[in-house]
């Protein structure tokens, strides 16, 4: 089979999965669909833009830096996520490339995110990243961290907080995932409902929760999730 024949009809499978998925939980609003695009390359890319695909996310900065340069003159609305853990020394090279930052995960990144948006006149939204599986390798704020993160985000003018990110377990059963992706669902709602003092706008901006893989999309479709972040389902 044709590789970007291959690509676009596992793209068209998997909105259709979404909106099963969507149907069955009984969601209103679709997730949006965030295609994880590391180590493949730019024809591969391509394929999926050619088929609507104009949201494309990235782990690693070195990767996404040479996309970003071949693909920013298209004509597309393309938005470019970076999902992946984050750097502080590399924060300047993509401080004015990427549409979201999905990994938040340290107050000194905060910081060092801040003073680069600022130094290039923008205001950088962002994901706050919580280790909701509780994984030790894995990057995030506690749960238990939140009142004390949304402080010290207020002080910051150019961060544009847009809502939260987490990963589950990658081992976790069908009935882990859905504890999982509920305690980040629940904190996104008491944030919403009790801490809009420390968000932008009121909170209007604060909507966005980014669960669920290729792997676990269902549950964390059932759980709420706004965007979806799919790569294995696509080119494997």
């Amino acid at each position: 089979m044709d590789r970007r024949f291959q690509i676009q009809t596992r793209l068209q499978e998997l909105r259709g999965l979404i909106q099963e998925s969507a149907e069955r939980y009984q969601v209103k609003q679709l997730p949006r669909l965030i295609a994880v695009t590391k180590h493949h390359g730019l024809d591969e890319i391509a394929a999926l833009i050619d088929a609507g695909q104009y949201e494309i996310g990235e782990n690693r900065v070195q990767e996404f830096i040479p996309k970003y340069e071949e693909l920013k003159a298209r004509p597309e609305d393309l938005k470019f996520h970076l999902i992946g853990h984050l750097q502080r020394n590399k924060v300047r090279m993509i401080v004015d490339k990427v549409d979201l930052i999905h990994s938040l995960d340290s107050l000194r990144l905060a910081e060092t995110l801040n003073s680069e948006a600022a130094a290039v006149g923008q205001r950088l939204p962002v994901l706050l990243q919580f280790n909701i599986s509780h994984e030790e390798q894995k990057h995030g704020f506690e749960l238990d961290e939140y009142q004390e993160i949304l402080e010290e985000l207020a002080e910051f003018d150019n961060l544009d907080l847009r809502g939260l990110m987490g990963m589950a377990a990658f081992d976790a059963d069908h009935d882990e995932l859905l504890r999982t992706f509920s305690r980040l669902r629940d904190l996104y709602e008491s944030i919403r409902a009790h801490c809009k003092s420390y968000l932008r706008r009121g909170g209007e901006g604060f909507s966005e929760l980014s669960m669920g893989m290729s792997r676990d999309f269902r549950e964390a479709i059932a759980c709420g999730a706004t965007i979806l972040r799919i790569g294995s389902s696509l080119f494997e």
